[in-house]
């Protein structure tokens, strides 16, 4: 009789599959993915500068979505994922999550180019900058490592262009390399006036920043001569000389290394009095005062060695 009973159940269930009907119970075992969705498995929508909290099982995606449209392709767009771990555990993998970052949709092998799987304080942080930024639908997937978890994610535009004598206010992690963008008018260029930027950190940062910039095109690399702002907060400045100066867009690059933190930005007129030495302006576009570019020749079955420091080149 049970094997009989066993039989008639499988013949029900291979006709129930046959017609593509699918029982009431099964629903609750995945999402199905569509052509709306992209990829994504019923992806949330996350609002500029708003928290939301989500959980997931062990392996499992839980997947979002934030858009990109014309008043937003010169900011730097940010994105933040916090483990919020228990309160009495000791120990918190720092393999725990998994942030990919996917342009207008999820490919079937969910590989990015653009992820983080490490964090040694819970926070999980990718951003696009102002120069890649592109319009469209940015999708943001969260995987669950062995075990489950609470967490919640922050997306947000971060305002890239400057305006003389007005303060920006951003955040960077490690890894990113940020833009800001100052344009240069011919009445500064004629009145001969230099370009001071100043960031600055808060006490309690502890990231370390380089910054460097570059006359119509942002710094796509961290070039030297950089200037650096260490962790423990304060601030560093550097002044470009008016004569390396173009009509058009002065970039600024930000490097961040370390941990996240938050930073203001700011960029100044400063009038010419004459001596370009005593103001310290540079030439150079690294913003530093450095006189050569370090390129050394290379010669056939010859071993060259030299050393580097953390991200430069």
């Amino acid at each position: 009789m049970r094997l009989a009973a066993l039989a008639a159940a499988l013949a029900v269930t291979l006709a129930t599959a046959k017609a593509g009907v699918v029982a009431d119970d099964d629903y609750d075992a995945y999402t199905p993915l569509s052509l709306t969705t992209r990829g994504a498995y019923a992806p949330q929508e996350l609002q500029n500068g708003h928290w939301l909290n989500a959980t997931c099982t062990a392996g499992a995606f839980i997947d979002f979505f934030i858009d990109v449209d014309a008043t937003h392709i010169h900011d730097n767009l940010f994105l933040e994922v916090f483990h919020d771990a228990a309160a009495s555990q000791r120990f918190v993998k720092p393999d725990s999550l998994r942030l990919s970052l996917f342009i207008d949709e999820i490919p079937a092998d969910r590989k990015s180019d653009l992820w983080t799987a490490h964090s040694p304080d819970r926070t999980y942080s990718l951003a696009v900058n102002a120069h890649e930024i592109v319009t469209g639908r940015y999708f943001a997937s969260v995987q669950c490592g062995d075990e489950d978890a609470s967490f919640g994610i922050f997306a947000e535009f971060a305002h890239a262009e400057l305006n003389f004598s007005t303060v920006e206010t951003s955040h960077i992690c490690a890894n990113e390399l940020l833009y800001h963008m100052v344009n240069i008018s011919e009445d500064i260029l004629s009145s001969s006036s230099h370009l001071k930027f100043q960031v600055c950190t808060p006490p309690e940062s502890r990231a370390d920043l380089s910054l460097t910039s570059r006359v119509g095109e942002p710094p796509l690399r961290l070039a030297e001569p950089a200037v650096l702002v260490d962790s423990g907060g304060g601030c560093a400045s550097f002044t470009q000389c008016n004569a390396v100066l173009e009509e058009g867009l002065v970039w600024l690059g930000i490097f961040g290394d370390g941990l996240c933190s938050a930073y203001n930005v700011s960029v100044v007129a400063v009038p010419a009095t004459g001596d370009d030495d005593d103001l310290g302006c540079s030439t150079e576009l690294g913003g530093g005062l450095g006189t050569t570019v370090r390129v050394k020749n290379l010669h056939l079955e010859h071993v060259q060695r030299d050393t580097c420091q953390p991200h430069s080149w």
